[in-house]
């Protein structure tokens, strides 16, 4: 039976079944239908149902407002049986609050931080992720602060790729060259292969201009392979943009076929 509101005068006197318009429907179901006649919840309206869940279709609308006025707290508790499991809140700390009963999230004006639950900031008690359950890859245009909050504690870069060195006054054969950057600190490795002999010789095109002086140190070792020989030399940086190899106190002479490789590290300002 549909039941319609009856208005006289412009006033409510009750429902009657005699009204000349439907403004609420009963079903067969037992379920309560507001501006529809048939249950869907693709049609603009509300249903209560027998079920005891709540359908609210809005067309180009909010189908749901949720309103606490006076003071700050929770404007959605959801429950399992008689057990609080969670709740959207809203305080002036943390604006709008998701959390259970201990953890949460709040989302700020320009963040998004850890809760105690409800609507109360929090600090250090939330992981992200966990170890049988990881996020899979994190994009940052900013940096990641590691065990403080100081400037010290931001790590702003990381970056791996390939850089190409070359031999100063001797032909080049052979190349290869990876580096990894952190920060500002930069770790390359190489192999270099000789097409002439010289004394003085420098390898360039490393992928980072090297910070030199004012006590700071960069360098490292490298093998150098001729036939059955064996030896390990000193990288020595000479500029921002080179290095030299050392035996001992001396230049190590290039030969032609000799083929170098090693790891050496340094910093950077770039």
């Amino acid at each position: 039976m549909a039941l319609t509101k009856v208005l006289r005068g412009g006033l409510s006197t009750g429902i009657s079944d005699s009204s000349d318009a439907t403004a609420i429907t009963i079903d067969s179901s037992e379920n309560v239908l507001v501006a529809k006649t048939a249950t869907n919840y693709q049609t603009v309206g509300v249903e209560a149902k027998s079920t005891g869940q709540l359908w609210a279709t809005a067309d180009g609308n909010n189908p749901i407002l949720a309103v606490r006025k006076s003071s700050d707290g929770k404007i959605q508790a959801f429950y399992k049986d008689t057990t609080e499991v969670g709740s959207i809140g809203y305080s002036s700390a943390t604006n709008i609050a998701i959390g259970n009963a201990s953890k949460g999230l709040g989302i700020g004006s320009g963040s998004i931080f850890p809760t105690n639950g409800s609507t109360a900031i929090s600090d250090t008690g939330l992981d992200l992720g966990y170890s049988s359950s990881r996020f899979k890859d994190l994009y940052l245009s900013g940096g990641v602060r590691v065990g403080g909050t100081g400037s010290a504690n931001l790590l702003d870069d990381y970056e791996e790729g390939t850089w190409t060195p070359s031999f100063t006054n001797v032909n080049s054969g052979a190349t290869n060259g990876t580096y990894t950057k952190v920060g500002n600190l930069v770790i390359c490795n190489f192999e270099l292969q000789a097409n002439g002999s010289n004394t003085n010789v420098n390898v360039t095109g490393v992928p980072f201009a090297i910070l030199v002086g004012s006590g700071v140190r960069a360098g490292g070792v490298v093998t150098y392979h001729n036939r059955n020989t064996t030896e390990t030399w000193t990288v020595i940086p000479v500029s921002s943009t080179a290095f030299n190899l050392y035996h001992g106190a001396a230049s190590r002479t290039i030969t032609a076929s000799e083929t170098v490789i090693g790891t050496f590290s340094f910093f950077t300002t770039s």
